[in-house]
């Protein structure tokens, strides 16, 4: 009996939907039948043996130029992941990114990376001696952050850029989500998250307000930007209640101008209490601080105003910039 022909590999290749479908046969025994081997290996569920055939072949090609290297450091990077060994693969999808940046699995690999970054800052631990212990929250942040700097632009980058954001709204670092929140609304107006970046941006700003005896900025942002909200997504305002917010961010804004008040009048400066009294019940009118200064100012005679105390219209110092923070208040 003849002796049966060699057996071909046949070679697959991603489609759009991340999915390794057939395409070729390549010649038996050539490097391109090693790599539709791994995929095929791939393809089965058998992701151990595409990892050690492909770690023989790179081990004797690292050195060289080959055109494949590119294929095969991402599927192994691929088959690492499948081994649930993701910290490893990243060592690969780096190799394709840095040292083939023009390679036609750039994107590939980046995109790869951004996967791995999302199961991080969603909680996926790292490795230690086999058990997922180790906090990978510094790894999601930096792996991010690279996608954007090497997708500019792209769905990816925007991916990555709110999650970013989300990572550090929810683990209440609200300076830095703040901060990330309007580099997003910066770099992507027309993105699919603006109104989720716009609110979690307004919540940010009045976490970051700390008390009177703080500055206030933070909630003078919050309440500009409660009013872009409410003209660009109504209903979603109304939802969150944001009119109710705004009601509490003017009450907070109120007690720090009293806050300052009592602040000049430890400091024997009654022209300064009066001016930021009067402020206070001109720019704050409904709260419950102007009620209290009304009363002070009655008390101390303040009440009717000499005209040229009062600042004009338009004229009044920024109240949150001016106002002394508790540092300043301190012996």
């Amino acid at each position: 009996m003849a002796s049966p022909a060699p057996a071909q590999s046949t070679e697959y290749r991603l489609d759009d939907s991340g999915r390794w479908v057939e395409e070729s046969t390549p010649a038996p025994g050539s490097d391109e039948a090693v790599m539709a081997r791994a995929r095929r290996f791939l393809a089965d569920g058998e992701p151990g043996e595409a990892s050690s055939m492909l770690t023989r072949w790179i081990e004797r090609k690292k050195t060289t130029e080959h055109p494949l290297l590119p294929e095969a450091y991402l599927l192994r990077g691929d088959a690492r992941v499948a081994r649930d060994a993701e910290y490893q693969a990243l060592y690969d999808y780096e190799k394709v990114i840095t040292a083939y940046p023009g390679s036609d699995h750039f994107t590939t690999a980046v995109n790869r990376e951004l996967e791995i970054a999302l199961l991080y800052a969603d909680g996926l631990k790292l490795k230690l001696f086999g058990f997922r212990v180790e906090d990978s929250g510094e790894l999601a942040v930096e792996l991010l952050i690279r996608v954007q700097e090497r997708l500019p632009d792209s769905a990816a980058a925007e991916r990555a850029a709110i999650a970013l954001a989300d990572f550090y709204y929810e683990g209440r670092q609200m300076k830095l989500a703040q901060e990330a929140y309007s580099l997003y609304l910066e770099n992507f107006p027309g993105g699919q998250h603006v109104m989720h970046a716009m609110s979690r941006q307004i919540f940010a700003n009045v976490a970051l307000f700390k008390g009177p005896q703080h500055d206030a900025s933070s909630l003078l942002n919050a309440s500009e930007q409660i009013n872009r909200f409410t003209t660009l997504f109504p209903a979603e305002a109304e939802r969150l209640s944001l009119e109710s917010l705004d009601a509490r961010i003017d009450e907070s804004q109120g007690a720090q101008m009293l806050e300052t008040a009592r602040w000049y009048r430890k400091r024997n400066d009654p022209t300064s209490e009066r001016l930021t009294l009067r402020r206070l019940v001109a720019k704050h009118p409904q709260s419950v601080s102007a009620s209290k200064a009304l009363q002070i100012l009655e008390e101390r005679g303040w009440l009717l105003a000499e005209p040229a105390e009062l600042p004009a219209e338009g004229e009044m110092a920024d109240d949150a910039q001016a106002a002394p923070t508790e540092e300043d208040t301190s012996p």
